[in-house]
């Protein structure tokens, strides 16, 4: 059999493709010239580009948009006694973990309405991981994380309901720009204490964060022309968006999400055998006893996409 067409994890692979042939790196970078320890918090230049992305006064950089959570789960928990942590029911499928290694609680949010309460923290990724909401949040009790991964142009169409006041935000260059294994992310935020908290934590886990990798976001950075990058890989997201609409009757109209890098759809089980003959692999996401939730990856090659729905409708006819 076919090696299967990779829909399920999130490799934001046509992004990376657009930064391929986007950006020309600088071919004086050396992996020798600057390899001390590197500052606690990271290099000046990338919290600067950091700063210029986020509006936040402080920026710590991290190994990843999951150590960055890592960090403020266990600098809360520590100086501030936090106990539980809200999240969506389906969202990153890591953050149950890392709640959980933080020695923290994790419970579901309901009716789109954030705790207040004093031992609790609000952990709210937005767009949503995998539905892909856009919505504004409003952090009444200034205990709540902007995971904000898919919040840039790239990932977002919607104009609308996008305004965050959030504590602290954390992001990423693995879905900015596609190079998931650079693992640099970034805590930001406006509060001096909080950044203090969130430093101390990083420096006695990392001791600083790879200069080389640094170095290349820096160089990027400096190199491409980010609002035009941007755009392109927004428009072969939504290559696969289009794509994705041509399965509406197969998948009984379930709407594919204008925003965020993710489509689900609730699958009967003889739809998902017809996406297995396909050979079309995806992720689960919860189980009921005649279907399933899964969810598909927007950020694939386009050609491979096109590919996959093809091979969705094929088998579809020929089940028939």
């Amino acid at each position: 059999m076919n090696k299967p067409i990779n829909l399920g994890w999130g490799y934001p692979i046509c992004v990376k493709e657009v930064l391929d042939f986007k950006y020309i790196s600088n071919s004086n970078l050396s992996p020798t010239i600057d390899m001390d320890y590197p500052a606690y918090e990271g290099k000046e230049a990338l919290i600067n580009q950091i700063k210029n992305l986020t509006g936040k006064k402080y920026v710590i950089i991290t190994n990843g948009a999951t150590q960055a959570i890592n960090i403020i789960l266990r600098a809360l928990r520590k100086h501030e006694n936090k106990e539980i942590v809200m999240t969506n029911k389906h969202t990153f499928p890591y953050y149950s973990g890392m709640i959980h290694k933080a020695g923290l609680t994790q419970q579901y949010i309901t009716k789109d309405t954030l705790s207040i309460a004093n031992n609790v923290i609000n952990l709210i990724d937005m767009p949503s991981n995998p539905w892909g909401k856009v919505h504004e949040i409003k952090d009444l009790s200034n205990n709540t994380i902007h995971d904000a991964v898919y919040n840039n142009k790239i990932y977002i169409n919607s104009t609308i309901n996008r305004t965050v006041n959030a504590r602290i935000e954390v992001g990423s260059v693995s879905k900015l720009l596609g190079i998931t294994g650079a693992r640099i992310g970034w805590i930001a935020t406006n509060d001096w204490l909080d950044y203090s908290i969130c430093l101390e934590e990083c420096k006695l886990e990392n001791c600083g964060v790879s200069v080389p990798s640094q170095d290349i976001i820096i160089d990027i950075f400096d190199r491409l022309d980010l609002e035009d990058f941007m755009t392109i890989a927004q428009g072969r997201i939504n290559f696969n968006r289009e794509e994705f609409l041509k399965l509406n009757a197969f998948l009984d109209e379930q709407v594919v999400s204008t925003d965020g890098m993710f489509y689900c759809a609730w699958v009967d089980n003889k739809g998902l055998d017809i996406i297995d003959k396909a050979n079309v692999s995806y992720i689960v996401l919860e189980v009921e006893s005649n279907k399933k939730l899964i969810r598909f990856n927007l950020a694939q090659n386009n050609t491979l996409t096109k590919q996959a729905i093809k091979a969705i409708l094929i088998a579809d006819r020929i089940i028939k």
